[in-house]
């Protein structure tokens, strides 16, 4: 008899966290996105050009490796 007391509790308990866990999922406000992918392409004649350089010195000392740069660069 204890027993069954006892599984009816427990059953009735987890029902009402499922339902409280549940009340609470309707609480959270939804997201709203907005997602735009696309891709172009132009074909001109370029006017201009754009190069980027990169020079790199490793020197336990910071002057020899700046002075190693600069002299590269």
């Amino acid at each position: 008899m204890m027993s069954m007391l006892i599984r009816r509790l427990a059953l009735i308990a987890v029902l009402v966290v499922s339902f409280c866990r549940l009340s609470y999922a309707d609480d959270k406000p939804e997201l709203r996105a907005i997602t735009i992918t696309g891709e172009a392409e132009v074909k001109v004649v370029p006017d201009e050009v754009v190069f980027d350089v990169t020079v790199q010195s490793i020197n336990r000392d910071l002057r020899v490796a700046k002075s190693q740069t600069d002299d590269r660069f």
